[in-house]
């Protein structure tokens, strides 16, 4: 599909974005009009395609592909990339965090700060913390096709708190969208993408109760996919509330 008018503000912002992070994958060639149209291709009205995700400027969701990663034990992450802390996360996926965050900043999420460009921190980053980690409330749901029919589940219902016996409530995710320590997007570097305990270098994180415990959560086998089923995630950016 030849590119639009609508497509001029983006790749403006793509290309501040990328240069402001400083990803290694921009580093190593130019951030030129002509890359940027190559990276972001619309694909329809108000919708986007960039390696293997797309959003939705309208809807104001981020959807790609994940795979079941572990289906029992101890979790500390939700989804992270396949270089990532698999050993402890329900899902994983070879999505890049950065594209995600291109994504992101695009429908309007600032993370943590006010700005676009995630904050710089100084010295070791620890977790999980008491602290609640601030940013824009977000949504994410889980899609797959079981026997012809489309499955979708909120995030927060495949997962479980052993200490509190329960599911969490909706309405306990935050883009916060990582950190930049030494010079490196952690979120990329780590691959971690949405954590369930208190990780500033996720790009998202779970508020819930539990946030600071590393050993209460775990997955709800209930609400759980079947394994090899091919799986979508979708974030969708969620309005402000007033006062924030």
């Amino acid at each position: 599909m030849p590119m639009g008018d609508s497509m001029a503000p983006l790749k403006a912002q793509v290309c501040t974005v990328l240069f402001s992070l400083l990803f290694e994958s921009v580093l190593a060639g130019e951030v030129t009009g002509e890359s940027t149209n190559q990276m972001i291709r619309q694909v329809g009205p108000g919708e986007f395609a960039m390696g293997n995700l797309k959003f939705d400027k309208k809807r104001r969701t981020v959807t790609f592909p994940i795979t079941l990663n572990q289906a029992q034990g101890s979790m500390e992450y939700l989804l992270v990339t396949s270089h990532g802390k698999i050993h402890e996360s329900i899902f994983r996926t070879d999505t890049k965090p950065e594209e995600i965050h291109i994504a992101m900043l695009l429908l309007g999420a600032t993370g943590a700060g006010t700005n676009s460009i995630p904050g710089s921190v100084e010295g070791p980053i620890s977790n999980p913390s008491k602290e609640i980690i601030h940013g824009n409330p977000v949504a994410l749901s889980v899609k797959w096709m079981l026997n012809g029919k489309e499955v979708e589940r909120p995030a927060e219902q495949l997962i479980f708190n052993e200490q509190t016996r329960s599911t969490p409530q909706p309405g306990n995710w935050v883009y916060n969208g990582s950190v930049v320590w030494q010079g490196k997007f952690m979120a990329q570097l780590e691959g971690s993408i949405s954590s369930l305990i208190t990780d500033q270098t996720a790009l998202i994180n779970n508020i819930a109760s539990g946030h600071d415990n590393d050993q209460v959560w775990t997955v709800n086998t209930n609400s759980l996919p079947p394994a090899d089923l091919e799986l979508k995630m979708t974030i969708r950016l969620e309005e402000r509330s007033k006062g924030e």
